[in-house]
Order: C-alpha cells, then sequence, then structure tokens
C-alpha cells in the first residue's frame, strides 16, 4: 500500500488534461468517493460521461501541501478508490441538503447559490446560437462578462481549492454537497441551466477550505 501512495504523489506532478468530449449531448455524472483523513490527505472523486459520449475518469485531489494538485485516472478506478480508503482510513463526511435555499454548516454558518445574473443569460444565449461554446472553458476565455461566480458565504471564510475546468459557474444549482467535518473541506457538484453547442452539459465541481473568520460580500 506505501508504494501505491507513492505512485500517486509521483504522478501529481503529471499536468492534468481536462479535454470535453466532441459530441452531441453529452452529460456528466459526478460521484466522490471521499477523503483520506489527516492534514495532508487525498480527495477522491469520479467523473462519468454519459449520452452520447462515454468515458470514465477518477481525479485524486492532493491536499494540505501549499496547492492542490490533481491528478487523474481512465483504468477501473471504481472498485480500487473504496478499497484503498477502507484500508488508509477515511475522514468522515456529511451531505448537506438544501433548506429553502440555505445548505447549514453551524447555527451561524452556511452558503448558497449565487443570484441570477440576467446580463449572463442574455449574452450566453447570443454566443451560444452562433455555436461559439463548447464548453465552460470556451466561455470562460471568450466571455465579454463575468463567468465564474462563488457560492454566498455567511460566517467563515472560503478559500477555493480546485475548480473542475470544463464546468460553468453561472446561475447554477448544487447537485449534491460534501462536507467534511474534521478538515473543513467542502465539495460542490454544480449543474448550471444552460448547455453548450452540442448540447453538452456543463456540470461542474468545485472544492473549498472553511476557515474561522467570517468573510463579508
Amino acid at each position: 500500500m506505501r508504494q501505491t501512495i507513492v505512485l500517486l504523489a509521483l504522478l501529481c506532478i503529471i499536468p492534468v488534461s481536462e479535454n470535453p468530449v466532441a459530441s452531441l449531448f453529452c452529460f456528466q455524472t459526478f460521484t466522490v468517493y471521499g477523503k483520506t483523513a489527516g492534514e495532508h490527505s487525498i480527495l477522491f472523486w469520479d467523473m462519468e460521461v454519459g449520452g452520447d459520449c462515454s468515458s470514465d475518469t477518477t481525479f485524486a485531489l492532493f491536499l494540505g501541501d501549499g496547492n492542490a494538485c490533481v491528478m487523474t485516472d481512465r483504468l477501473n478506478s471504481k472498485e480500487f478508490v473504496p478499497q484503498f480508503l477502507s484500508e488508509v482510513g477515511s475522514e468522515k463526511s456529511v451531505i448537506l441538503t438544501d433548506s429553502s435555499g440555505i445548505y447549514r454548516i453551524a447555527d451561524a454558518v452556511y452558503f448558497t447559490v449565487p443570484a441570477t445574473d440576467t446580463t449572463f443569460l442574455a449574452t450566453f444565449s447570443r454566443l451560444n446560437t452562433l455555436g461559439a461554446m463548447g464548453s465552460g472553458r470556451d466561455w470562460c476565455r471568450d466571455s465579454p462578462v463575468n463567468c465564474i461566480d462563488d457560492p454566498v458565504f455567511h460566517g467563515t471564510r472560503a478559500t477555493l481549492i480546485y475548480r473542475y475546468a470544463e464546468g460553468l459557474y453561472k446561475n447554477y444549482r448544487f447537485t449534491q454537497v460534501t462536507y467534511f467535518p474534521e478538515s473543513k473541506y467542502l465539495v460542490l457538484e454544480v449543474d448550471p441551466p444552460v448547455v453548450a453547442d452540442g448540447r453538452h452539459t456543463m456540470r461542474g465541481l468545485l472544492v473549498y477550505r472553511l476557515g474561522d473568520e467570517e468573510t463579508h460580500k
């Protein structure tokens, strides 16, 4: 098992390629497996692309040592990762649910989705009609308006650790929220209301580390 951990750490230096699948009507489904325990830990999730596409990629995000590093694996990791987490020990997580638009972590600590940006919706509709947007990455590269909105946090300081590059982070809803209370990592799976050229969905995944200082927005 020690050799496996060393191999994962070495693979962490390999650049990550997150290229969208060029096809029609492809949609992403994220599955968060869990996170190893301890300050220096690894968060695992899977992204399966279905519809007219077919691919399955496992992500490993290395945390707790400077800038977070991510590696990907397209081998059969669905069986390996749960076994790995069971053997090395995983941190307990909880699934947060929507309560009248609020996701509450503690009495005075909660977050919500950002406000709807109608200007964005109008601009996206115009550009997407021209076939200009193949993915969330395309939009962020060419956007004439703000293309990324963070959740609105109350009662805590939130530091963005990772953002899946092909996702679109505007006017989204949360499809699943996973929180690790011991390390204060928050994993948000998001789904925007619009699709890219070819009806390719632009679902995303965000990872934040929560602190103790209140932030004012």
